[in-house]
């Protein structure tokens, strides 16, 4: 089990998903500092000296949610 004061973290394809994690911890009460951002994926093209990012962007990749476990009372 997670200890107090220690950070879950969580990788979801959807806002959705992120939405119901979000609700669930604060439903539940132990948590705080909840956080979440999304992810955008652009790769980079590294040949010697010519360092520049590639053409394509994959765009949305998911979004992280943190959160800390409050200390107990």
């Amino acid at each position: 089990s997670l200890k107090p004061g220690g950070i879950i973290l969580s990788f979801l394809p959807t806002i959705m998903q992120v939405s119901d994690l979000t609700q669930t911890l604060r439903t539940i009460g132990e948590f705080t500092l909840i956080n979440t951002v999304e992810l955008m994926e652009r790769p980079w093209e590294v040949g010697g000296r010519s360092v520049r990012p590639s053409h394509r962007m994959v765009g949305h990749t998911g979004f992280i949610t943190t959160a800390r476990k409050c200390q107990s009372r």
